[in-house]
């Protein structure tokens, strides 16, 4: 088993279950048989045109008998396996995304923030068509099935035509061999080209706000026509080198029906075949032609496509830690917090240092310090957004790397500076989905100050908030943060600086909310602005991920340190 693929095969055989694997290769056998038992008709029609020479009345009605059961029986037999093909490769379809959505949710925050949304989502199209590969690529054993079938008729018929058959099979052979490496290498430069110019467009698109607040119109069109550049010439690499496959294949084949007619009239004057032996040939060259053409034809878009799945496997399958233990432990019934000589190390870097902190159950904790002293990472490292070393942190008396990161992350609400909202209704960025009562629903939004805002809209609950709440003020979209806050109910609360961003009237309502909001709860607020400060029981001031001070406000001052610094030095901000 194949933890991290980056071959297709080995992609196929680590997502798709054996049995329907083994399912799957039996349709094609039957197509296989379908297909041969219609080629067989046309070996009798050799039998009609020699009876109808011959004037053989007899052997003319048994040979129109024999073809009209063997296209019965052979379409009968093709729409069975049509049918059951359709099936199993919808399903196949839905396995294969099923997959990889299960494996990239349990990737960690870190994966996520390497690589541009608009890059994953290319691969996921990408990696989208591995079963119809795996068809194409099962598919192209039944045509050489089909090609052996007709070469070896061209040998039952005349030795020599045989021959001919097989050195121009060979030709074909010995050029997909040279060609195919080419196109491969060609299309997984394309595929990085494409994931990277979908990755800039949609970053532009994304940030389209910020493009014209500062007028980088200009750059940011430079660098996204650099990139589409850039994918259009190896758009043009690659079609130029499948046109050099399909058009030297095609001169070969060409090539072999003139030279294949001109025998057979040769040795049908010589009396070696009959009028029937002919025409069957003629017949069958042009199926070899058309299925060697499709042959070529199917490798040149497989290898275009592996590029891409490979491509996409690259960076779909990778190794994480996702702190998911083999056997967990009980979810936690306290939401007292415990770091016990936390180090941290992100991409190389000591980001947390020997941190030990106790917070007591509804204890409420007020995180500041400059700007990359640790505070977010710290809070992330609790949500095992990154991953600790065990024995490290604890929730309720248990260390968050036994736990199952459900039942941790049920433990905590957030509300964020930027609340995070689908382009869905209020309703649904309130719950989330989950089933919430019409009471519950309407305390909510009591407790967070909202009724009189969904009173004002048409559609009240049923309002859509645009991507990323883009219809909404700041004030708004925070009070939809803490109503989901309260609907959740989470013992352990995180305020990432909640008012950072917000006017004094909406920050005064805010407030509000937010008290109504940490009732009865364990806090910890990560703060900008005093305001937020003044609820805490408990100030931590943090520099290069240690924690330097820790007390109350009105101790924290009086002792005239690092936070009396902060608090008569940046005018009520930090940072």
């Amino acid at each position: 088993m194949h933890k991290n693929p980056r071959k297709v095969l080995e992609a196929v055989k680590l997502i798709f279950p054996k049995e329907l694997l083994f399912k799957y290769n039996l349709i094609k056998l039957l197509g296989a048989f379908a297909y041969a038992i219609l080629a067989f008709r046309i070996y009798t029609t050799k039998f009609l045109l020699d009876s109808m020479v011959d004037k053989d009345l007899g052997g003319f009605y048994f040979a129109i008998a024999f073809i009209v059961f063997v296209y019965g029986f052979g379409y009968f037999l093709r729409a069975i396996e049509m049918k059951m093909h359709r099936r199993l490769a919808l399903r196949l379809c839905c396995i294969s995304r099923e997959f990889l959505f299960n494996k990239l949710v349990k990737y960690p925050y870190s994966f996520f923030a390497s690589n541009l949304s608009g890059k994953l989502v290319a691969d996921l199209r990408n990696f989208d068509l591995i079963e119809a590969w795996y068809d194409k690529y099962q598919g192209q054993k039944i045509a050489i099935l089909r090609i052996l079938i007709i070469l070896g008729i061209a040998f039952y018929t005349n030795f020599y035509l045989g021959v001919s058959f097989i050195v121009f099979t060979f030709l074909i052979l010995w050029l997909y061999k040279n060609q195919v490496k080419k196109i491969l290498d060609f299309s997984e430069i394309n595929t990085q080209n494409r994931s990277i110019f979908i990755g800039r467009l949609f970053d532009y698109i994304s940030n389209i706000s910020l493009v014209r607040l500062f007028n980088t119109f200009k750059t940011e069109t430079f660098r996204t026509k650099k990139d589409l550049k850039n994918y259009m010439d190896s758009s043009i690499d690659l079609y130029v080198q499948k046109h050099k496959f399909n058009l030297y294949g095609n001169f070969l084949l060409i090539f072999l029906e003139v030279l294949v007619t001109f025998y057979l009239i040769y040795i049908l004057k010589l009396g070696q075949i009959t009028v029937g032996d002919f025409t069957i040939i003629i017949m069958y060259l042009s199926i070899f032609n058309t299925k060697f053409l499709m042959f070529i034809r199917n490798e040149s878009m497989m290898s275009d496509w592996k590029g891409g799945i490979e491509s996409a496997c690259k960076r779909l399958f990778v190794d994480f830690d996702t702190c998911d233990p083999v056997k967990s432990v009980s979810k936690p019934e306290s939401s007292d917090i415990t770091f016990d000589n936390l180090t941290l190390k992100l991409s190389n870097k000591k980001i947390l240092k020997n941190l030990t902190l106790e917070i007591k159950e509804g204890e409420k904790i007020g995180l500041v310090g400059l700007s990359g002293a640790g505070k977010t990472t710290l809070v992330e490292t609790l949500m095992r957004l990154h991953c600790p070393d065990s024995k490290m942190v604890y929730v309720g008396g248990k260390d968050i790397t036994k736990l199952k990161l459900d039942d941790l992350l049920d433990m905590f609400g957030i509300v964020d500076q930027n609340t995070l909202l689908y382009n869905d209704t209020i309703e649904y960025n309130l719950t989330l989905g989950r089933k919430f009562s019409d009471k519950q629903i309407k305390n909510a939004l009591q407790k967070a100050y909202l009724n009189d805002f969904i009173k004002d809209q048409d559609k009240g609950l049923k309002t859509m908030v645009g991507e990323r709440g883009v219809k909404l003020s700041g004030g708004q979209k925070q009070r939809i943060g803490i109503a989901r806050a309260i609907l959740f109910d989470a013992p352990i609360l995180i305020l990432d600086e909640a008012t950072a961003s917000l006017d004094s009237k909406s920050e005064e309502v805010i407030q509000k909310s937010i008290k109504n909001l940490i009732k009865n709860k364990t806090v910890i607020a990560i703060a900008h602005r005093l305001s937020t400060l003044d609820i805490m029981d408990r100030i931590l001031v943090m520099k290069n991920g240690r924690i330097i001070e820790d007390g109350s406000q009105k101790d924290l001052l009086n002792k005239k340190g690092a936070y009396y610094d902060l608090y008569t030095n940046q005018n009520d901000k930090f940072y």
